[in-house]
């Protein structure tokens, strides 16, 4: 078993990691995300909810060429605390049985990801603290606490430049209220997309359309 902080094993642990890349979010979801930075030539990226930068490496790898920019305050050993999370580690564990995950490994997979590719900026902060003049794509993929994905999803609006905000897990009921609350209150168009979750289809990711001209 190899320990993510070890630097005689470090070309053993990027192998293992971006062979499987240790993202949250599957290629399923993924995947319209990428066919829409693509068609509509978004360059500038932003994905709030770095967690271990497994999604941030895949954008990165996708689009070379563009600037893939994620932010989170990192705070592994606060986030590890609570149970379900911590179970959520257990079952990262058995996915990658060759990895000593603890929650300090997380920060450095992040600098393995980032090591590997020029184009990823990583950030550990909250996005209100960030400059996103420049996103025309941003992933809300972050808390699901509503007091926070309000914040994140005004404070993106208000600062980016007009494009995309894909927000992730809306077959949560009270992230689904809110977030078509939201594109309601300032007359935008939302679309979602149907992700299958263990055989059945469900509206599991959304997009918030700030950009008139944009048409998924």
């Amino acid at each position: 078993m190899y320990r993510v902080d070890d630097s005689s094993v470090e070309k053993e642990v990027i192998e293992i990691l971006t062979s499987r890349p240790l993202s949250l979010m599957p290629m399923n979801k993924l995947t319209p995300i990428i066919k829409a930075i693509s068609d509509h030539k978004l360059t500038q990226v932003l994905e709030i909810g770095t967690f271990a930068a497994g999604t941030t490496y895949i954008l990165a790898k996708a689009f070379p060429n563009n600037s893939i920019t994620t932010v989170d305050p990192s705070n592994f050993e606060e986030y590890f605390t609570k149970q379900e999370h911590l179970d959520h580690l257990m079952v990262l564990q058995s996915k990658y049985p060759k990895l000593a995950l603890e929650p300090a490994s997380f920060r450095h997979i992040q600098k393995l990801y980032k090591k590997q590719c020029d184009n990823i900026t990583l950030i550990t902060n909250v996005v209100h603290n960030v400059d996103i003049s420049q996103m025309s794509c941003i992933i809300v993929d972050g808390s699901h606490k509503i007091e926070v994905l309000k914040t994140d999803l005004e404070y993106c609006y208000a600062k980016m430049k007009p494009g995309i905000i894909f927000v992730d897990d809306c077959m949560y009921q009270h992230i689904n209220k809110f977030t078509k609350e939201f594109a309601e209150k300032y007359n935008l168009e939302l679309v979602y997309f149907d992700i299958e979750h263990n055989g059945e289809w469900v509206p599991d990711l959304c997009a918030i359309i700030t950009n008139p001209l944009i048409k998924l």
